[in-house]
């Protein structure tokens, strides 16, 4: 049983490197591989900032839009 254990732990070891390294890392220098991942959590937080802020854009374009039409139709109704 024991000597399974090591063949498959081999034979995973062996699939997540040859993984990693289709993707880009290498994992002969861990410090980069932090450095690109950092880098991709820096990137995902940034555009989920993004995302919001767009939102509350659309929210307030939305809202103001609704605040002229209404004004437009109080002066309309005013100057009749």
């Amino acid at each position: 049983m024991h000597e399974q254990e090591e063949i498959y732990r081999k034979i995973v070891k062996e699939a997540v490197h040859e993984t990693l390294l289709g993707v880009g890392f290498d994992l002969r220098e861990p410090s980069q591989m932090q450095a690109d991942m950092h880098y991709l959590r820096k990137l995902r937080h940034g555009s989920e900032d993004m995302t919001r802020v767009l939102q509350r854009s659309a929210i307030t374009l939305g809202f103001s839009t609704a605040l002229f039409l209404l004004w437009e139709a109080f002066k309309s109704i005013l100057q009749k």
